[in-house]
């Protein structure tokens, strides 16, 4: 019989296919003996149908598959930046409850176990929503890095396809950890997660390394030391708008600054204070009010003016005091400077300087430190006497992530599109979308070239 896919809930594993002049036809994920298909809506199948089990006087199918002939289109990932290892692979990350009670250990465990100690939560764990937040991030974020540049590799041997790339991490020898995917029989994805392991240790470090030569390269981020090294003799040009009027209406500032700056004619009230959608409405009145307000916005531009000046002579005095920063919207490195707004033995915020084409540099924005301390990760462990883990403002919100979430699924590819084969609030759920906005880029076919080694570990730090 032939048909096509109506819808499908990945969360339940079962859909429906509409056929022509008839009520539509159930099938479950167990009876899809197609690693081709994919479960998207509009698919074009054909499978037996049988009298259902559940429901008298009705069909389900059995043996679902491509129509002979279908070929699907180039798989693509698309979206935000941080969906993209969830669409292409099941990985479960993170701890989860079954309806029992049992609660299962998601796959940061075993590569925290593996990897060389270190400390990937901001504080108490309880409070998070995963056990490892940073990591998670880190994990995600390098995924997305690798397959822009080419690095996530794909091989077929002896009827087994298998996937692999370097998370860019190291166990207590200084060995690479690499993440090992098997072909997944449950589509849409068309990975699931195996292992972490390293060459030739343990069954799965085997297949890695019978199948794959050379082997994955790690995450490269920078071209030349240049890249990642502060000149406190270069100029930076702040950009006032997003430093000022943009990090404010985002909630970036500490209340205890903002106190101090209140616009004329608007009546103070502490942010922290407010619940979400009041605080939004009283921080854009709040960016309204400075944009009218030339006097207080200069004391404002000034004092970060100071700020800047305190960060620069920091970096002179110790060069690890600018910090590498990847940005995967841009795909670009910048660098960090360490901002202090309320006391200058506090850092409040972090501020994001870029090269230009003149060969100064622009301050981008400024950041909250949790978020700052996540991207710096992805180039290397931050050696550094302002930016850690134990960072006091973990437990407060993020920037909104409104914007990104409305725009995620007219980005994805077509074959990702419907929401009953891979719905967006499932695969947000999943990725848990960091609160920064993103603007994915298509990955480039390119691969990377292999990382060199250069003397910059012994400057910011091991990139373990």
């Amino acid at each position: 019989m032939l048909g096509k896919i109506k819808f499908f809930r990945t969360d339940k594993g079962w859909g429906k296919i509409a056929v022509d002049e008839q009520a539509d036809v159930f099938f479950h994920i167990s009876n899809v003996k197609d690693s081709n298909l994919r479960c998207v809506e509009g698919e074009p199948v054909e499978f037996d149908a049988v009298e259902s089990k559940k429901i008298q006087g009705t069909l389900e199918a059995n043996n679902v598959r491509l129509v002979s002939g279908f070929r699907h289109e180039e798989f693509r990932l698309r979206g935000h930046p941080s969906t993209y290892l969830f669409q292409w692979g099941y990985t479960q990350l993170d701890d989860f409850s079954e309806p029992s009670g049992n609660v299962i250990s998601g796959v940061l465990h075993n590569l925290a176990e593996i990897a060389l100690d270190e400390d990937w939560s901001y504080g108490d764990n309880e409070t998070n929503k995963t056990p490892f937040p940073i990591l998670r991030s880190y994990f995600v974020n390098t995924f997305y890095k690798l397959y822009r540049d080419g690095g996530v590799k794909e091989v077929s041997f002896s009827g087994r396809n298998w996937a692999a790339f370097n998370t860019g991490l190291v166990d207590d020898r200084y060995d690479p950890i690499f993440a090992l995917y098997e072909q997944n029989d449950r589509p849409p994805r068309p990975w699931k997660f195996h292992a972490f392991c390293r060459p030739n240790i343990g069954r799965a470090g085997q297949i890695l390394a019978r199948n794959f030569s050379p082997l994955p390269p790690a995450p490269k981020y920078f071209e030349k030391a240049g890249d990642v090294i502060f000149d406190p003799d270069t100029n930076i040009q702040p950009r006032y708008d997003h430093i000022v009027y943009d990090s404010i209406e985002k909630d970036r500032y500490p209340s205890d600054f903002l106190k101090k700056h209140v616009p004329v004619g608007l009546e103070w009230r502490d942010p922290a204070q407010l619940e979400k959608f009041e605080r939004a409405e009283y921080l854009k009145a709040f960016r309204q009010g400075l944009e009218v307000d030339a006097r207080t916005d200069r004391d404002i531009r000034n004092r970060i003016d100071d700020a800047i000046a305190l960060a620069v002579k920091r970096a002179r005095w110790n060069f690890k005091t600018a910090i590498p920063l990847y940005y995967p919207k841009s795909n670009a490195i910048s660098l960090l400077l360490p901002i202090a707004l309320v006391d200058d033995n506090k850092v409040d915020l972090a501020l994001v300087v870029t090269r230009t084409a003149a060969g100064s540099y622009s301050g981008e924005t400024v950041y909250k430190l949790k978020w700052a301390y996540d991207h710096a990760r992805l180039v290397c462990r931050p050696d550094s006497d302002w930016l850690t883990p134990k960072i006091s403002e973990a437990s407060e919100d993020e920037d909104d992530t409104s914007d990104e979430e409305t725009a995620l699924e007219p980005s994805l590819d077509v074959s990702l599109q419907s929401a009953s084969a891979l719905d967006a609030a499932t695969l947000l759920s999943e990725s848990g979308i960091s609160k920064e906005p993103f603007v994915a880029e298509q990955a480039s076919p390119q691969p990377a070239k292999p990382e060199s080694q250069s003397f910059l570990g012994s400057l910011f730090g091991r990139r373990s």
